[in-house]
């Protein structure tokens, strides 16, 4: 309800200062945040060995990464893996407690752990449960 509140507020001001682009680029803007908050994440299973990460069968070697770090959250770890090229995504392997030694002594044996902290946008993410 407060998206669609800012949303009004500012194309209202928008279409007062015909700013007529501006205006649609907000509204459409939006309609695909509210698309996008609604979609169920995937689920994805993965391998970790001395190979790679396998994910759904696809195995990445370890040259493609160049660092990881480890969130602990509420019952289970987050691991984020940087990838080596520019622009390619964060990979997030989320494991139980139980598992972190086994994949944290394959990883470390592969990768430099780099302590990382969440930017400003993760740590909005998490509180908005988006």
């Amino acid at each position: 309800m407060a998206l669609w509140l800012i949303v009004a507020v500012s194309c209202g001001l928008l279409v007062l200062l015909k700013q007529w682009t501006s205006a649609a680029v907000v509204a459409v803007a939006a309609v695909a945040l509210m698309v996008y908050s609604r979609k169920q994440p995937r689920t994805l299973d993965y391998h970790v060995d001395q190979d790679g990460i396998t994910i759904d069968g696809k195995t990445n070697p370890y040259v493609s990464f160049k660092s990881y770090s480890v969130f602990e959250e509420v019952g289970w770890h987050e691991i984020d893996i940087d990838a080596a090229k520019r622009f390619v995504p964060r990979l997030t392997l989320i494991c139980d407690s139980e598992d972190m030694p086994v994949i944290e002594s394959i990883l470390a044996h592969h990768l430099p752990h780099v302590p990382r902290h969440p930017d400003w946008i993760e740590r909005a993410t998490k509180y908005l449960r988006f």
